[in-house]
């Protein structure tokens, strides 16, 4: 889980940086549709048709990278304690 849902952040997040235009995730593209951050329909608040202010820009972001790093790290902790019980009841 953890992977599928912080991956599309990071590829998206070097996306915009490429391109040089952090609202690229969240705008339409040339044929109209957003990409992995704002497609579907649960997602339709982050979509940004045109772009707005710095503080709207900056929720959109914050949102996805402070949920990828929560997912990540609340995996790698749940991975970390499911060891420490298998090691526990291995010895």
């Amino acid at each position: 889980m953890p992977v599928v849902f912080s991956r599309p952040v990071l590829t998206e997040l070097l996306r915009a940086r490429a391109l040089g235009d952090p609202w690229a995730p969240f705008a339409p593209d040339g044929a109209g549709r957003y990409g992995p951050l704002a497609q579907n329909r649960h997602w339709a608040v982050m979509r940004a048709p045109a772009r707005r202010t710095t503080a709207g820009l900056a929720r959109r972001w914050g949102w996805w990278v402070v949920s990828a790093v929560v997912l990540v790290g609340g995996g790698l902790v749940g991975f970390v304690s499911f060891m420490r019980l298998v090691v526990a009841f291995w010895i």
